[in-house]
């Protein structure tokens, strides 16, 4: 049951960081007798420092709020660097009002317990972690403590599982009156269209912005490179330098900067560093021509090499006697052995692959003696047991590159081929040590347990079935605890 419930603008962050920003301001216009107009250039940079200045006052005992070339002395003065030394105890005179306001809000939310006993409160959000806020709470709570596990979506979370439990705390929301009138209806369709449009033009635009300011970042980094003398730096250097700054006036502007004007100004800087840096683009043209000549060498080296080990030709249709047949597979599964050894995974998987066509094709299966049949079941379960190895080989230098999304497809193909072993060979060990190891890597704890256990039901005594299991038992209680502990802030 919720028991109280308050909503006020004026206890917000934002509250501090305004009160911070107010105070700096008042000192900033006493001390150089000049005005700080908030909406202009300088107001916003040092509304940005002020965000800062309150971040550092979270961590720390005192903090500098300091903005180099800030705004000009006087009418026609020198810029001034302003240096303002801030305290915990500033911020908390600064923001007496709104303090004083969590107070008389903590003490209304206390006195709504029937018993007066808080069991702990969460915070959330960039207040949480202002001292001064949480000295106000832990006074309001007593011996409660103060937890800080929820985050934003967290909180989403536990709102929207309170919802659907009934425990609301503001009633529904019509969405849609049904009684509106046609005109009505086609009056919300025209507003609707009108903020797409709205934000389709904003998006544009900042993304115009972002390609300007991306643009010169990397004609920096081409002038740090090695060629960066062909692009005449004592040229290009300082008219970057000029174009930041436009961009910095631009970001600031008391009117937003439009999407042509950013469009125009990076189509003049492309142009600039186009016209200066002849010889540097030429060389590229000249370094990428002679890199894609080395690329088609390699790829037309690879294509023979793959013609000449018969890599390409996946579809056998020769024909030819079971005997052949069984013959060819023996040996494809030897050649998939040694490529194995010579850790060339993709070409011991195709190598596995044709032996398996070999004994798997129907005009071999169907005239097959016992002993024929069971030859060709073990080289199945042979290639598609060492089919599984190699996968998870390679499974793991992706993971080293590319991180877990890279390895995640080979561990399903590994645990792909672990299912066509089982089919022909249920009380086959390694299978089921594979099998599970794919499970775990994949997330799926309980099925890798099942697997391992399955194993232990054939070979109760093998070491490295005990190891896993061991390791298993232990990696599920560790997410039990873990997922014991979200749920206990979620709806402790």
């Amino acid at each position: 049951e919720f028991l109280y419930r308050k909503s006020d603008e004026a206890m917000g962050v934002q509250s501090l960081v305004d009160a911070l920003l107010a105070e700096a301001k008042s000192r900033i216009e006493t001390k150089h007798k000049c005005k700080v107009p908030l909406k202009s250039k300088a107001g916003r940079r040092l509304a940005n420092e002020a965000v800062h200045c309150l971040k550092q006052l979270s961590m720390l005992p005192d903090a500098e709020l300091g903005l180099e070339a800030f705004t000009p002395e006087g009418p026609d003065g020198p810029e001034i660097d302003i240096s303002l030394p801030f305290t915990r105890d500033a911020l908390e005179a600064a923001a007496a009002n709104m303090l004083q306001r969590l107070r008389e809000v903590l003490a209304e939310a206390i006195a709504a317990s029937p018993t007066g006993v808080v069991e702990g409160v969460e915070l959330v959000g960039g207040g949480s972690r202002v001292p001064a806020v949480q000295a106000l709470v832990r006074d309001a709570a007593g011996e409660a403590p103060l937890r800080f596990g929820l985050d934003g979506a967290s909180c989403v979370a536990t709102g929207a599982a309170a919802w659907a439990a009934g425990r609301r705390l503001v009633p529904a929301m019509e969405v849609c009156d049904a009684n509106q009138t046609p005109e009505e209806i086609e009056a919300m369709k025209v507003r609707e269209a009108r903020i797409d449009e709205v934000n389709a033009q904003e998006v544009n635009r900042l993304e115009m912005r972002n390609a300007l300011e991306a643009y010169v970042y990397k004609v920096r980094g081409w002038l740090d490179g090695k060629d960066g003398k062909l692009l005449k730096p004592e040229v290009l250097g300082p008219a970057l330098d000029k174009v930041l700054l436009w961009f910095e006036d631009a970001e600031f502007a008391e009117e937003p900067t439009s999407l042509e004007v950013y469009t125009a100004k990076l189509q003049e800087t492309e142009d600039l560093v186009k016209q200066e840096g002849t010889e540097f683009f030429e060389k590229q043209a000249r370094e990428r021509e002679e890199s894609e000549r080395a690329l088609a060498k390699a790829a037309e080296e690879e294509r023979q090499r793959r013609k000449d080990l018969g890599m390409d030709a996946d579809k056998d249709d020769r024909h030819m006697k079971k005997e052949d047949r069984l013959r060819l597979a023996a040996k494809n599964k030897d050649e998939g052995n040694d490529m194995f050894k010579a850790q060339k995974f993709d070409d011991a998987i195709r190598r596995y692959k044709k032996a398996i066509d070999h004994v798997s094709r129907p005009e071999v299966t169907s005239n097959m003696t016992p002993d024929e049949a069971e030859e060709a079941r073990k080289i199945k379960v042979s290639c598609h047991l060492n089919s599984a190895q190699c996968y998870i080989k390679a499974a793991d230098t992706a993971m080293t590159s590319g991180g877990k999304n890279a390895a995640e497809p080979f561990y399903k193909k590994a645990k792909n081929s672990c299912d066509d072993v089982l089919e022909l060979d249920a009380e086959n060990i390694k299978v089921h040590f594979r099998r599970s190891l794919c499970w775990e890597k994949l997330g799926e704890l309980d099925h890798a347990m099942k697997d391992i256990k399955q194993g232990l039901k054939f070979q109760p005594e093998d070491a490295d079935l005990k190891k896993s299991r061991d390791r298993l038992e232990r990696m599920l209680q560790k997410q039990k605890e873990g997922q014991k502990k979200v749920f206990s802030k979620m709806f402790g």
